[in-house]
Formats: structure tokens, sequence, C-alpha cells
């Protein structure tokens, strides 16, 4: 999802899904506790990891495999900055797949791009299954600017309710914000191919300035209706290395 893959370490925990090899990075355990607010009781730390560890491995996944039926070779690294599916490239099985023709490869991109998130509603619709079917139910708070989405399961087990809150919270809320036309999120390589596509020549420019724009937006919402001060960072960030890029491209 977000920038480089870092380098590997002694570590780092490895395992493979089929043939896709997975790489999880020391760092993700740290920052995703972090992320957990401040919680100190073990079990709801234990618990915000685990969603988190499952929730970006089913996203990435959903990139990876649209890159294997694309002829790609890819593989997962989950590390501090979220999750990244990447790819050592395709050779004769792309071509052989797919060909050169250049519709169908912007068409790929974007399937590529989209399918993370749509991997996480999909995740987000077996736990919604999950919660009706144990008799349990789901409470959808209406959204406002300050709260854009609040939704909490209602289960027998309060530690399933627990679970199922977070997981329903992660893969729709970090879902829609991956949509988000802010590159190098998902919604921001899908409009980066979207208007290079339509013109090969201004498009990249046009695609960072919306990144900028957006990104200065979303972090001003975050910071001052939301609270979040991690996503105003993260957008602010986005923001800086986006325009930064931008100044130094020869266009």
């Amino acid at each position: 999802m977000f920038l480089s893959e870092p380098a590997t370490t002694a570590y780092d925990l490895r395992f493979r899904i089929g043939s896709i090899p997975v790489r999880v990075h020391p760092l993700f355990w740290l920052v995703t506790a972090v992320m957990s607010g401040g919680d100190v009781e073990p079990l709801r730390m234990i618990t915000w990891i685990g969603v988190c560890f499952v929730s970006i491995l089913v996203h990435e996944l959903g990139h990876a495999l649209f890159m294997k039926r694309f002829g790609e070779r890819p593989r997962i690294v989950l590390y501090g900055m979220g999750g990244l599916a990447t790819s050592d490239g395709g050779g004769w099985a792309r071509t052989k797949l797919v060909g050169f023709n250049q519709r169908r490869r912007w068409l790929e991109q974007v399937l590529i791009s989209a399918a993370g998130p749509g991997a996480g509603f999909l995740l987000a619709i077996v736990v919604l299954a999950v919660v009706y079917a144990a008799g349990g139910g789901v409470m959808w708070i209406a959204p406002s600017l300050k709260n854009p989405l609040q939704v909490i399961a209602v289960a027998i087990n309060p530690q399933f309710s627990i679970m199922a809150t977070q997981l329903l919270w992660v893969n729709l809320g970090w879902g829609i914000m991956n949509l988000v036309p802010v590159l190098p999120l998902d919604g921001g390589r899908i409009s980066s191919t979207l208007l290079v596509e339509h013109d090969p020549y201004r498009g990249p420019e046009r695609a960072q300035w919306l990144s900028v724009v957006v990104a200065v937006l979303v972090a001003i919402i975050a910071f001052q209706f939301w609270r979040q001060f991690y996503v105003a960072f993260l957008f602010g960030y986005l923001a800086a290395m986006n325009f930064t890029a931008m100044r130094q491209r020869p266009w």
C-alpha cells in the first residue's frame, strides 16, 4: 500500500499462501500495537493486532491474486507502513495471457488496484454474515463529518463483539480511505491510471495535483473534525511527498 519494500531482517516472519510468498517485518507488530490507542488490556491489544494482521493480509492478497491472474509473480510484505503487494515481473507468462494491448494494460492496473479494498469489503460481508448467523446484530450510526463511519457488532460473546466490530471498522473504514484519490493509495493509482490513459502527457501532473489537493483536505478534516492525528499526519505526509515529487519531475 505505501512506499517501498523494507529490507529483510533476521526477525521476519515468512510463510506462503499457495504460491504467493508472505513476509512480515518486525515493525509491523510494533506499529500495529501503537495504533491500538494505548489499550493496555492484553487481550484487547492482541485482538486488535490479529484483526490488523488478517485485514491487511486479505487486502494485499486481493492485489496479489489479480497480479497472478495477469501473469505476474507477486509477493506480499507487511511492514510498519501497512502492507505491500509487489511483483517480480511476468516474463513470457504475461505475454501469453494478455499480450501487449494498451487498453487491456490500463484496465489491468485498475482491477489490481481495486482488488485490495474489494477483498476487504468481501471480508466485512463475511463478518456480517457470521454475526447474524450467530444470533447477533449490527448497529450502524448515521455518518456525519465528525463520525464518518461508526459501526458496532453486537453478539452474545463480548470478545467476539469486540473482534467483529474491529474487523468491520478496519475493512470498511480503511478500505474506503484507501480509495481516496491520493498517490500511492489504491484510489490514487486508479485515478492516475485513468488520467494518464486519457492524456498521457498531462495525466501524471494532474494525478499528482489531485493527490496534493485531496490529501491536504483529508489531513485538515482528520485533524479538525475527526481528531485522528495519525490520519492527519499520514495525509499531510502524502501531500508533501506528492508535491515534492511533482516539483522534481521535468513536465
